[in-house]
């Protein structure tokens, strides 16, 4: 099962900060009118630009009575704040700048991810994921992390592996010398958002024979990306 195990408020580009052609870096939206804020899992009520695992702890424990056995955390949906969904060397063209270094974020789920194991009953299974940033050293923080930083059975990255299905065999090279995974920021973001379907308009082939590519085009010019 996906879990989405933390929430935050949305973000939005910064006005100040925003030029013709490119966003701003992300803010929060105000929440000040909103405290205690409720409208979210996984978040810290008093500051909802923090976590609070208090609900997902209590989500583990009842994914362990039902019989479920195996859990994938991830954050929460990428539209709304993409830069803790899904860190990234570039953002998606239609969205924010990122107020953070990605490694942030990475470090952040990969934190989440050894709470989550560290308290879930023992008869559920936590696959770590959204490693994609960190690239050609995925498969070595991968490694790390499955051996030392958990236990975590098995760290599972699903965008490179549906992006690019010789995803082990390019790890396996990564070990040893360099071999980027590249992975669009824009996959399942940027369509979405202007109303079209999701997909990977970059690389499969399925997608960019889509009427919706030239549109994903355009609004990506329009936006000076």
């Amino acid at each position: 099962m996906r879990l989405s195990a933390f929430d935050f408020v949305p973000f939005k580009p910064d006005p100040a900060l925003s030029q013709p052609g490119k966003l701003g870096p992300g803010i929060p939206d105000d929440f000040s009118q909103c405290l205690p804020y409720r409208y979210g899992f996984g978040v810290n009520r008093d500051n909802p630009v923090e976590y609070d695992l208090t609900e997902t702890f209590q989500f583990l424990d009842l994914c362990g009575q039902l019989g479920v056995k195996i859990v994938n955390p991830q954050r929460r949906l990428s539209l709304y704040n993409p830069h803790i969904q899904r860190p990234a060397a570039y953002p998606p063209s239609d969205a924010y700048q990122p107020p953070e270094d990605p490694l942030v974020g990475a470090a952040r789920q990969i934190n989440v991810v050894r709470q989550l194991k560290a308290r879930a009953p023992g008869n559920v299974v936590i696959i770590g994921t959204a490693y994609s940033y960190l690239q050609e050293y995925l498969p070595h923080v991968a490694q790390y992390v499955v051996r030392h930083a958990g236990p975590i059975w098995l760290v599972w990255d699903e965008w490179s592996f549906l992006i690019r299905r010789c995803w082990p065999r390019r790890s396996q090279k990564a070990l040893s010398r360099r071999s980027p995974f590249a992975v669009p920021s824009a996959i399942a973001t940027t369509a979405p958002r202007n109303g079209m379907i999701s997909g990977c308009y970059p690389l499969d082939k399925y997608y960019s024979a889509k009427p919706e590519f030239q549109k994903l085009k355009e609004v990506k010019k329009a936006v000076g990306a």
